[in-house]
């Protein structure tokens, strides 16, 4: 009997009689092959419950607690479908109304019958076989629900059922779907293959996998992969997916499958050769059909001395890991050829690794354009040296010896010596400058952004202008290029916006006075001399404007020099940047950095681009590249630096793309 009724169901028999409850249970364990566990009482009985498994409950009626129906209840309330039969002695038909009522599994009287054991073990089987495969087909009804896939059977071409899934694919609710017909998910033309192509081969092969296009309730279209299969009722299961994205993925793939500009192959995750594009066949003398299928270490790409190195990026990807690698590979037409490529995982839904991609792009341009600038900037650090050096020394020799010669003897010439020697050196420090400013920045640190702004306007000739600062702002910066940025834009505003600039010097004619290096004729009619080119007519006059002429300006009275703001006001001079109606600057925030802003006569617009270039200047005595430093260094920290016109009709400079302390790094 055991074999015929199966080993395995757990029973829990309640009897407040014990030797009837011993009785029975030794007869179920030994024919019917079940393990029982026996209690007197209702309370032993849901403690059982709550320790361990039980498949079934056989209960008496009469507990020395509360009676079987009221157990029964109680185990409801834990286990709704847990069975539960009730074998007592004390029967009626009232009390199987009660136990009726109340949920029971099976109700059996206890008479003292010859199989009545046998009949109870084949009731407590059933009621066991029963709810498991109620639990069971519960458990997959609870998996259909909660699938991501869709998934519906039909009856006679109507639905009968639909999980969410499969209704939110075509924007409806499960219950919107139940009694209709497939014509409402698709469009008419594919309703006509759907019954001409699809279903006679499902009723003749009993299944069918292909890709149809699905109606949305809103009208829209989607395709998706759809499969079928008939049940043994002769009803259809249908499970679908929408499958645009993938369709979008693949087109998209293709796109760059075929892009002649890289090499693409798929390779399976062991490595071996799917499929190759036309690009990286050029780099091959062989036939795709023979790669097919090969070990990608063991293909023409590759030498055999790197065969290893290209087994271990297999392996490192197939482990789900992005490879980036660099190689040679020889091309018949044009020889070898430098690649940058990637070997990276595809998966699938799951997660699984499915196949290996493996991309590269021809980077040989881009390797001899890096080595040709590697080799200029190797050039221009010999330049700087020779500017540095080789130049500097002759320089300071000759100023040397200048000096010696003033002492010695007055001569108009030597003023003109001096601001040659003065030019010459703005020149070689403009060149170095404008040489280191290219390079890119990596010493980045805090910088406190107004007190380096006042540290720089201490280091430019600024007597007769006025600065303020409106930042508390701190910024990531190099201190040393940051300070060379705001001397040069001061310098620049200073020289360019006042009536004393040496660009200006038709206003200054208006307005009384020549601080221009260029205005000795003028500066002698208007009894003003702060040029540096006035020797002659300062000693006429008692000033003197050369920044080498420190001895003479203190003998004739005057001292012009850029760097002595405070004693040219003492002297009356106004040299340029220090004219007493000179040229305002506001230092301030703005969205993404910071502006700097005077009040002159500004930068025409058309010449607002031209302005960064080396070499471009309105003066005769300017370098030409104070502003394109500004515009190197600017670049050096991934900065971005616009003119427009200042609120007071000057120039505004703004520099942004600037980072501070708080920002999260910049993305490499």
């Amino acid at each position: 009997m055991a074999d015929s009724v199966g080993d395995g169901i757990c029973v829990l028999y309640a009897d407040d009689d014990a030797d009837a409850a011993e009785s029975t249970a030794a007869v179920l364990e030994r024919e019917a092959g079940f393990t029982v566990e026996t209690v007197g009482d209702a309370r032993t009985g849901l403690a059982r419950l709550d320790a361990r498994d039980i498949d079934c409950v056989v209960s008496d009626y009469e507990l020395s607690d509360r009676t079987g129906t009221e157990f029964l209840r109680a185990v409801r309330d834990r286990s709704p479908d847990l069975p539960f039969v009730l074998y007592t002695g004390a029967g009626s038909e009232a009390v199987a109304s009660e136990a009726i009522s109340a949920g029971v599994t099976d109700y059996l009287r206890r008479d003292g019958h010859a199989d009545e054991h046998a009949i109870l073990a084949n009731r407590i089987h059933n009621a066991v076989e029963r709810y498991r495969r109620e639990r069971e087909r519960r458990h997959h009804l609870d998996a259909i629900e909660t699938a991501q896939e869709g998934i519906a059977i039909l009856n006679d071409g109507e639905f009968v059922y639909a999980n969410e899934a499969y209704a939110a694919l075509y924007g409806y609710d499960p219950e919107d779907l139940v009694g209709e017909g497939w014509e409402r998910l698709y469009p008419d033309d594919e309703m006509d293959r759907i019954r001409e192509e699809v279903l006679p081969r499902v009723e003749a092969e009993g299944r069918w996998h292909g890709e149809t296009t699905g109606l949305r309730a809103d009208g829209s279209t989607f395709a998706e992969d759809h499969r079928l299969a008939t049940t043994d009722r002769g009803g259809l299961v249908c499970s679908v997916r929408d499958v645009s994205n993938r369709l979008k993925l693949d087109r998209q793939f293709e796109a760059v499958f075929e892009d002649p500009q890289m090499l693409v192959g798929v390779l399976s995750p062991d490595g071996r050769l799917r499929k190759a594009n036309r690009t990286a066949m050029e780099f091959v003398d062989a036939d795709h059909e023979d790669l097919v299928g090969r070990p990608f270490s063991e293909t023409p790409w590759w030498p055999e001395e790197r065969r290893s190195e290209v087994e271990a990026w297999i392996e490192r990807a197939a482990d789900g890991e992005y490879v980036e690698y660099d190689a040679t590979h020889v091309r018949s037409e044009t020889g070898r050829r430098s690649v940058n490529g990637t070997i990276r995982p595809v998966t699938d839904a799951s997660g699984t690794i499915v196949s290996l991609i493996v991309s590269a792009r021809d980077i040989t341009e881009r390797r001899d354009h890096e080595r040709e600038l590697q080799r200029r900037n190797d050039r221009l650090n010999e330049f700087t040296s020779v500017v540095s050096h080789d130049l500097r020394n002759p320089l300071n020799v000759a100023t040397g010896h200048l000096s010696v010669a003033r002492r010695d003897a007055e001569c108009d010439h030597l003023d003109e010596t001096a601001h040659a020697l003065d030019r010459m050196g703005d020149l070689i420090e403009d060149l170095l400058t404008l040489a280191r400013a290219g390079e890119r920045v990596s010493d980045f640190e805090t910088v406190d952004l107004a007190e380096t702004v006042r540290e720089c306007w201490r280091n430019v000739s600024t007597t007769g202008t006025a600065i303020d600062v409106e930042t508390a702002r701190s910024i990531r910066a190099d201190r040393s290029q940051l300070q060379h940025l705001l001397e040069n834009l001061f310098r620049n505003s200073v020289e360019h916006g006042s009536t004393g600039s040496r660009n200006t010097a038709d206003d200054s004619v208006e307005h009384g006075s020549t601080g221009s290096r260029n205005t000795a004729d003028d500066s002698v009619e208007h009894g003003s001399t702060g040029s540096r080119n006035t020797a002659d007519d300062s000693v006429e006059h008692g000033s003197t404007g050369s920044r080498n002429t420190a001895d003479d300006s203190v003998e004739h009275g005057s001292t012009g020099s850029r760097n002595t703001a405070d004693d040219s006001v003492e002297h009356g001079s106004t040299e340029a940047g220090t004219a007493a109606n000179g040229v305002s600057i506001t230092v301030g925030e703005c969205e993404g950095g910071f502006y700097i802003a005077d009040d002159g006569p500004g930068i025409p617009e058309a010449d607002r681009d031209a302005v960064f270039e080396s070499g471009f200047s309105t003066s005769n005595e300017g370098t030409g590249f104070g502003l394109s430093i500004v515009a190197e260094i600017a670049d050096a920290h991934d900065w971005v630096i616009t003119i427009t016109e200042s609120a007071a009709g000057g120039t505004r400079f703004e520099i942004t793309g600037v980072v501070s302390p708080a920002d999260p790094p910049p993305a490499d």
